[in-house]
């Protein structure tokens, strides 16, 4: 786990949002996002779509968690990592930053 990751998940009550220039669009089980001023696309699956949507909300990552866990048949073990995992590439990519909040 590199130390941000290791943030993220020391601190489940972070929240994040999109950042301004990057929308996304759900196509059945997938989400597409546009990086405006990157111009790159990106692919999420229906769970990164749904961090993505969860994000967007405002949501804490242990409340994404916790929703991802009554949405899907996972454990909460691997939700959390892959949740934290995503959002981590997201803030990598400068798709998500550190809300406010």
């Amino acid at each position: 786990m590199n130390p941000t990751t290791a943030a993220i998940s020391s601190h489940s009550s972070t929240r994040f949002r999109h950042t301004k220039g990057v929308v996304g669009t759900r196509q059945c089980d997938t989400t597409v996002l546009l990086d405006v001023n990157g111009g790159r696309y990106y692919t999420l699956n229906e769970v990164g779509g749904r961090i993505w949507e969860l994000v967007g909300e405002g949501a804490s990552v242990a409340e994404i968690v916790d929703r991802l866990g009554g949405e899907f048949d996972a454990p909460a073990e691997r939700l959390t990592l892959d949740a934290i995992a995503l959002i981590q590439r997201m803030l990598e990519a400068r798709l998500v930053e550190r809300s406010e909040q």
